[in-house]
């Protein structure tokens, strides 16, 4: 499935990649104990609450970006 043939402008990722990739690294913080896949978690978290907003996705999509 390509990006293309959804928007008219890239798309980054999809709401569901980034949730998995979050658990993932969620994950990987609970076996190794290393903050940095935790920091990594906490950044993904952040993106899909800006990018995936429901207001935020209204407004792109009713304004053309």
């Amino acid at each position: 499935m390509h990006q293309v043939t959804y928007a008219k402008y890239p798309i980054l990722a999809f709401l569901d990649d980034m949730a998995l990739l979050t658990m993932a690294f969620v994950d990987l913080y609970e076996v190794s104990g290393h903050i940095d896949y935790l920091n990594k978690a906490n950044i993904c978290l952040n993106e899909i609450l800006e990018n995936f907003n429901t207001k935020n996705l209204a407004k792109r999509w009713l304004q053309g970006d």
